[in-house]
């Protein structure tokens, strides 16, 4: 059937199609796989190391160049944490709540006397292009050509992805996005000014698409579908549940770097991969009735209209192997590992935590290989205070959670309290390769904290960044973790 299908049925009419696929297709249009199925959906979005966005093909970098949405890993933290900030959730209800609520009143205003409107360019259009402005600090531009300019990049945007390449319109629409952007916000923490303009391109017109989308579609479907008011309780439930029954941007776009398995089909290294949002919505393993619009939906919000990668998954991304592996001659699974490398080779070893920690890496994973050169002590890295608190905490200046390596790996395993003596070294999250192992340094750790008050003192400092993670992620957008 695949064979069959063509671009205006995905267009038209796609949900038919989407079902007859799940949860994976090659679909020769395309020139690619179309992943339908939720679970599947998920999969590819969380392994950004599979799965890339990092690919000259890919249609929005090739418009308006790199941003947070062509890059992964540290490379996308660098690019989005300067607008993070200002877009978590309780700022966002202070800052823009009573813009919004002045820019509704003026927009019905503004059409109320006709006694009619076309709902999308009349009122959701205008109403997201002008909080996108306010956002960007163009509060004097105009909503009308703010809103001709996203109507040109995502059209040339639309058609790159359609085999076509950028269009005159969309490069235009850019450069007046930018001859208006760049003096206003220059450049930012880590990002050129020209990065900045690319990420402001991205923030508008993805601000605008699915602001607009989601209004339009939110009030079509309680039009249609709901026989009365909805009651105020369950307004962000219906919310959730239109994005879930047609999400605004319906598809999201990712490119194998390497030959691999996803349920059943066999991608190879470069393919294509077209990861269907409104399929994943509609998929009735997870969502009864997928196809129904129920505001009582008690899963609803576990939709995927925004997509979710580490982050909206409950996941931080994590610098590993600290402070490098790369001179290493063999696995420190496998055997006491000793890097006997010169210090000036093991700083360059350090300059891909450095970027990863100017980044905001969350959290970073320390090797349990030996680095005489860095301590004279001879111990493992994670269990070394000097180099978890001296060269990583205080000379690069890392400020999150540390983890160790696997307690269980031969150069861990032979020390006596493991994980006590880890803890004490500044390690904040344990890990055994074993469940008998980690009930036993659980146990040692509640045997040993009674009769130590720095080993308690140092459980309270590891609580405390670990929360402060939970709290993180959960404000920016994922479900509230259950790390203990």
């Amino acid at each position: 059937m695949s064979h069959e299908i063509t671009l205006e049925q995905l267009e038209a009419d796609p949900h038919p199609v989407l079902a007859a696929l799940r949860p994976i297709a090659w679909v020769p249009v395309l020139n690619g796989w179309l992943v339908t199925g939720r679970e599947a959906a998920l999969h590819v979005m969380r392994d950004a190391e599979t799965f890339t966005v990092d690919d000259p093909r890919f249609s929005t970098g090739r418009v308006v160049g790199p941003s947070m949405l062509t890059r992964d890993g540290s490379e996308h933290a660098r690019h989005r944490d300067p607008f993070a900030e200002p877009l978590r959730l309780a700022a966002v209800r202070e800052r823009f709540a009573p813009v919004v609520r002045t820019e509704v009143d003026a927009l019905i205003d503004g059409f109320e006397r006709d006694g009619r409107a076309e709902l999308r360019r009349s009122f959701a259009g205008p109403l997201a292009a002008r909080v996108v402005a306010q956002l960007l600090g163009l509060e004097t531009a105009d909503a009308g050509e703010m809103l001709g300019w996203y109507d040109a990049i995502v059209a040339s945007v639309t058609g790159v992805a359609e085999g076509k390449q950028p269009s005159e319109a969309g490069a235009t629409a850019f450069e007046s996005l930018r001859d208006t952007v760049e003096p206003e916000l220059g450049s930012a923490a880590q990002l050129s000014s020209a990065e900045v303009v690319s990420n402001a391109a991205v923030m508008m017109f993805g601000g605008i698409e699915t602001t607009e989308g989601m209004i339009v579609n939110l009030l079509y479907h309680l039009l249609t579908y709901v026989g009365g008011p909805v009651e105020p309780a369950l307004y962000a439930n219906a919310v959730e549940e239109s994005l879930r029954l047609e999400p605004a941007a319906a598809v999201i776009d990712r490119y194998a770097t390497r030959d691999v398995e996803l349920a059943g089909a066999e991608i190879g290294k470069g393919d294509f991969v077209e990861i269907s949002l409104a399929g994943a919505n509609r998929d009735p393993a997870y969502f009864p009735d997928p196809n129904r619009f129920d505001v009582h939906r008690e899963n609803a919000r576990h939709q995927l209209a925004f997509a979710q990668g580490l982050v909206a998954g409950g996941t931080a991304a994590t610098a590993k192997h600290f402070p490098g592996l790369g001179l290493a001659t063999g696995n420190t699974d496998n055997g006491r590992i000793v890097i006997r490398a010169a210090a000036s080779e093991l700083r360059q070893g350090l300059l891909p935590f450095q970027s990863a920690i100017r980044a905001g890496v969350k959290l970073v994973m320390v090797s349990t290989a030996v680095y005489p050169k860095l301590d004279g002590s001879k111990r493992p890295a994670a269990f070394s205070s000097t180099i978890i608190n001296g060269l990583l905490r205080k000379k690069l200046g890392f400020k999150g959670i540390t983890v160790t390596d696997s307690l269980t790996a031969p150069a861990a395993d032979r020390i006596p309290h493991t994980a006590t003596k880890a803890m004490l070294a500044g390690s904040d999250l344990l890990i055994f390769g074993a469940e008998s192992a980690s009930e036993h340094g659980y146990s040692t750790l509640l045997g040993d904290e009674a009769g130590s008050a720095r080993l308690r003192a140092r459980l309270t400092i590891a609580a405390a960044r670990i929360r402060a993670l939970k709290a993180w992620l959960t404000e920016a957008g994922g479900p509230a973790c259950t790390t203990p």
